[in-house]
């Protein structure tokens, strides 16, 4: 897990399974990532939808639903396909302009979705040769789901128990209910909002200090 910055004193902090938020070992502080200012962001979910065939049956909708609702709640403009899988050029275009629309891309990685050839990993292309900030979280059992080459080396956002634990018949690896398991995911994915607006602010004193450079 990426080190925060303490709001209080600085200091790294890193984020406690255990108190379920991030925790200052020089200070003692804790805080949640969702109370420090993030400037509402754009944010595109890619995922495999729903089909009639029961051998397509993707489970990842439900959770893409879930997650939307929270990141809306949080003030994010969030991005879905509605209408579901089309080919030809003008769906190419259509999804090409949604993704550069949205600074952030947030993929799902099911049975379904890494299919090769399939609609998502075009849409991992499109978003990496657009430079998006790229997340990704597992919905299914890893040993069934391996990230495309592309992004294997993101760490993906472990959702791949959600189902059971939601439904009571198991609990998170601490022992979480699914309000607390929930919570605890969704502020992995925050904390990584928050760190690409870190950066891209430091970015941009970067070429400030360049400009004013006397040199």
């Amino acid at each position: 897990m990426i080190p925060q910055p303490c709001p209080k004193c600085g200091d790294a902090a890193t984020f406690s399974k255990k108190r379920g938020r991030h925790y200052c070992a020089e200070c003692d502080h804790e805080f949640d990532i969702a109370s420090l200012t993030v400037s509402p962001q754009t944010i595109f979910l890619s995922y495999a939808h729903r089909s009639d065939r029961e051998e397509d049956y993707d489970i990842s909708e439900e959770l893409v639903l879930l997650i939307k609702e929270k990141l809306e709640q949080d003030g994010h403009t969030v991005w879905i396909d509605k209408e579901g899988i089309r080919s030809g050029t003008q769906w190419r275009e259509r999804i090409t302009a949604a993704i550069l629309e949205h600074a952030h891309f947030l993929s799902f990685l099911s049975i379904r979705s890494v299919r090769d050839p399939g609609v998502c990993l075009n849409e991992i292309s499109i978003a990496l040769g657009s430079s998006r900030h790229i997340q990704t979280v597992l919905t299914e059992d890893e040993r069934r789901v391996a990230a495309p080459l592309t992004i294997s080396h993101i760490q993906w956002h472990d959702f791949q128990d959600w189902r059971e634990i939601r439904a009571g018949s198991k609990t998170g690896p601490m022992g979480e209910d699914w309000e607390t398991w929930f919570s605890n995911g969704m502020e992995r994915i925050r904390e990584i909002l928050v760190n690409a607006q870190n950066a891209c602010v430091e970015g941009d004193l970067q070429k400030l200090r360049d400009i004013l450079d006397p040199r």
